[in-house]
């Protein structure tokens, strides 16, 4: 097998672990891989492999709905796939006609932005202010669910990913949802979000299958793996991993924005 594909394959299975761990971030892992191998267009060849991956991703996470069904968090997960898959497309579109420096400083922003949040998420929950509920009232909060994935699904059509990585600390900071929980939710948006950005993408002819066919098919194991993966580590681990990979995207974009 040529060792280029195997490459791409494995860095699929990277990002795809990722995704189903934390909610999102296959992308964040593939586009700076593979912009440092020389690709071009590389944003939007990793979309297929994380709407695949998330898609494998609830594979894990739908048993867990169907356990919490009278708890009615089901419903919140449609509310951000809908929001998520609904603005994916204007994401797609600015991104297009917008000028690149700028759409990269934006995302910059965005991922600082949302690393300040959850720091402050965690420093009031050091200081005892506030604890995670272990139920949350889906009707409350529907309306915000529509709002944030709105938001973040933006920001995913943007990008082609990342989407979900921005929307676990707005969840966890204006909710109080259990991590898993928020987690399980983000993937839902993403589901959503990256399938419609995945859409959007191919209208402008910029989907290039022969890079994303093989990091899809190392996305969807990894994508499952990730969700497993997630039953066993603790909770400020993986918060931990979100703000390491919330640094991540702001700098990378931050650097590209100027390098580029």
């Amino acid at each position: 097998m040529d060792p280029e594909v195997i490459a791409l394959v494995i860095l699929g299975f990277a990002g795809g672990l990722l995704n189903g761990f934390i909610g999102s971030g296959a992308g964040v892992v593939i586009v700076p891989v593979m912009v440092i191998m020389g690709y071009s267009n590389v944003d939007h060849a990793s979309s297929l492999a994380v709407a695949i991956s998330c898609w494998a991703a609830l594979l894990h996470v739908i048993p867990h709905y169907i356990r919490t069904w009278r708890d009615k968090e089901w419903i919140g997960g449609i509310a951000l796939f809908l929001g998520g898959a609904a603005t994916a497309q204007f994401g797609v579109a600015f991104t297009q006609n917008a000028d690149p420096y700028i759409t990269r400083l934006i995302l910059s922003f965005l991922a600082f932005l949302c690393l300040d949040i959850m720091n402050r998420y965690e420093r009031q929950r050091e200081k005892g202010k506030s604890s995670d509920h272990t139920y949350v009232d889906i009707k409350r909060f529907l309306f915000l669910f529509f709002i944030l994935a709105g938001f973040t699904g933006f920001a995913g059509g943007m990008v082609g990913s990342a989407g979900g990585l921005f929307l676990l600390p707005l969840l966890l900071y204006f909710t109080r949802m259990p991590l898993k929980s928020g987690i399980y939710a983000c993937l839902f948006m993403m589901a959503g979000s990256s399938l419609s950005a995945l859409y959007g993408q191919s209208q402008y002819g910029d989907i290039d299958f022969g890079l994303g066919i093989p990091l899809a098919a190392g996305a969807v194991v990894g994508g499952f793996f990730g969700a497993i993966t997630l039953d066993f580590v603790s909770e400020r681990s993986t918060r931990n991993v979100s703000k390491l990979f919330l640094s991540e995207v702001g700098l990378f974009m931050l650097v590209w924005s100027f390098l580029a």
